[in-house]
């Protein structure tokens, strides 16, 4: 339960360093409660889409959500060696893709470059942190844990 709740008490702490455990066990709760919300939006048989065809409890838990997770996400990546700037590998693709719905070939471009840098960061964050400390700090578990 503490990895899930660690991610809330550093809300918007974007520096350090963070395990794998902390951030796909934040990243497992984000899913599932954003499924819940998109069933609960859905559940009146009337999907009425407020932002991004996300319905208010759907925009309401993401947007919650959002900072905390880019977070957890840029102090895994620091444990790697990474710069935190890297989750944007989901989010301008994202944001490029709601800019082009209405031009099938720049949504094809941003969908594209969506799933490439969803893959590609999938792989940054499953890889081991550094043993040692890096620029980013101590490793979280400690030397010789």
């Amino acid at each position: 339960m503490h990895w899930v709740i660690a991610p809330f008490k550093k809300y918007a702490d974007f520096t350090g360093r963070s395990r794998r455990v902390e951030f796909w066990s934040f990243s497992i709760l984000f899913v599932v409660l954003t499924l819940a919300a998109n069933f609960i939006d859905a559940m009146d048989g009337v999907r009425v889409p407020v932002a991004a065809g996300m319905g208010v409890m759907e925009l309401s838990i993401s947007l919650v959500l959002l900072l905390p997770f880019l977070a957890v996400g840029a102090r895994r990546l620091h444990d790697t060696g990474r710069s935190g700037w890297w989750m944007m590998l989901l989010y301008f693709p994202y944001l490029g893709w709601i800019i082009s719905r209405d031009n099938p070939q720049a949504e094809l471009m941003s969908l594209g470059a969506l799933t490439i840098g969803f893959v590609a960061l999938v792989i940054f964050l499953a890889l081991p942190g550094s043993e040692m400390e890096n620029r980013y700090g101590p490793n979280p578990r400690g030397v010789g844990v």
